[in-house]
C-alpha cells in the first residue's frame, strides 16, 4: 500500500478507538458446544439407529420363515437323537460296574465328535446365505450411506441370538438321552454342553458369514458349504493324526469342540492303557477334565468367531453400493 506517514498513523489510531469483539460467555460457549457435539456424534447415531433397522428386518424374516427357523433348530438334536438310538448305550460315558474296556473310549470319542460336527453344521448351514441372498439390497442401502459395521454387527448379533436356543436344544436332548456324568472342578456336565455347543455354533456361524460375504447368491454359498465343513471332519485330530498340519488347530472349530465336550464327559475316566506295548494308544490329553483345558478351548472359539466376524466387515467394506 502506497500511504504516507501521516496516513499510516491515522489508521492506526482509527484501529486502537474500535471496540473490542465481545469475549465468548459461558451461556455462548455452551450453545457453541452443542452445536458442534451433534454433527461430531453424527456418525455414532447414525450407528445405532441402522443397526436397530437391520436387528429389526433379520428377526422379522427370521420368524417369517419358520420352516427354516425350525430345521436350523432341530436339525443337531435330530442328529443326536439318532446317534443314542444307533449305539444304544445311554451309559456311553459312565465307567460300567464291571470295569473298563478297551472299547469304552473309542465309543464315547466318536459321540462327542459327532455332536461337535452337528453344532459345527448347524452354524453353517444357518448362516451360509446370510449376506449372499441380500446382496442386491445390500449394495442398494449401501449407495445409502449403510454403514458395513453396523450391517455387520447386526449380522453377529443374529449369530448369537439364535446360536443361545440352538446350543439349549442340543444340551438338553444330549442330557435326555445320554448319562451325563457328574463334575466337580468344571461344574455342571450340561451347561458345558450348552457352553461347547453354543461356541461352536457362534464359531462355525461366523466362518459362514465370511464366505457368504465372498459368493455372489444363495446357490454359489449353498454349493460352497462343503468347503467348510470337510476341513472340520478331517482336521480335528479324531478321525486321524495329522501330523504337521497341527498349525492349522487355531483355525479349526471341530478340534476345540470336541475338547470341551470331552472335558465335560470325563473321558478321562474311561482311559485304560493298552496291554501291549504295541496296540496303538489314545493321546487323552485333549480331553481333560481340567479348567484350563476348558479355558483355552473356549477362548480359542471366541478369537476365531472375532476373527471371521473382521473379516466379513472387510470383505463388505470394500464391496461399493450400485452404480448410478
Amino acid at each position: 500500500l502506497n500511504l504516507s506517514d501521516s496516513e499510516l498513523e491515522q489508521e492506526a489510531e482509527r484501529f486502537r478507538k474500535q471496540q473490542p469483539l465481545p469475549e465468548l460467555t459461558a451461556e455462548s460457549k455452551g450453545a457453541l458446544a452443542r452445536q458442534v457435539a451433534p454433527a461430531a456424534l453424527q456418525p455414532v447415531r447414525q450407528f445405532g439407529s441402522q443397526l436397530k433397522t437391520v436387528l429389526h428386518r433379520e428377526l422379522l424374516v427370521s420368524w417369517r420363515d419358520r420352516v427354516s427357523l425350525a430345521l436350523n433348530m432341530l436339525t443337531a438334536p435330530i442328529a443326536i437323537l439318532l446317534l443314542a438310538g444307533a449305539i444304544q448305550k445311554p451309559e456311553v460315558f459312565e465307567v460300567p460296574s464291571e470295569g473298563l474296556n478297551p472299547s469304552l473310549l473309542p465309543l464315547a470319542i466318536k459321540v462327542i465328535f459327532v455332536m461337535s460336527c452337528a453344532c459345527i453344521w448347524t452354524g453353517i448351514s444357518t448362516h451360509i446365505g446370510a449376506v449372499a441372498r441380500e446382496r442386491p439390497i445390500y449394495e442398494r442401502e449401501r449407495s445409502f450411506n449403510l454403514q458395513p459395521l453396523a450391517y455387520v454387527t447386526a449380522k453377529g448379533l443374529m449369530i448369537l441370538l439364535l446360536a443361545v436356543p440352538q446350543a439349549l436344544l442340543i444340551a438338553s436332548v444330549s442330557a435326555v438321552l445320554f448319562r451325563l456324568p457328574a463334575l466337580g472342578g468344571i461344574g455342571s456336565a450340561t451347561f458345558g454342553y450348552w457352553m461347547a455347543a453354543l461356541l461352536t455354533i457362534v464359531a462355525s456361524g461366523a466362518m459362514a458369514l465370511f464366505l457368504s460375504t465372498l459368493v455372489k447368491d444363495q446357490r454359489q454359498a449353498g454349493s460352497s458349504s462343503p468347503l467348510l465343513l470337510m476341513p472340520q471332519l478331517i482336521l480335528s485330530g479324531v478321525l486321524f493324526e495329522i501330523g504337521s498340519l497341527t498349525a492349522l488347530y487355531p483355525a479349526v472349530a471341530s478340534r476345540w469342540a470336541v475338547k470341551i465336550f470331552g472335558a465335560y464327559s470325563a473321558l478321562e475316566k474311561l482311559y485304560l492303557e493298552p496291554a501291549l506295548p504295541n496296540l496303538p494308544k489314545i493321546d487323552i490329553e485333549p480331553y481333560a477334565s481340567t479348567i484350563a483345558n476348558v479355558r483355552d478351548s473356549s477362548l480359542l472359539l471366541l478369537l476365531q468367531f472375532g476373527a471371521f466376524i473382521l473379516l466379513a466387515l472387510i470383505a463388505l467394506s470394500r464391496r461399493k453400493g450400485l452404480k448410478g
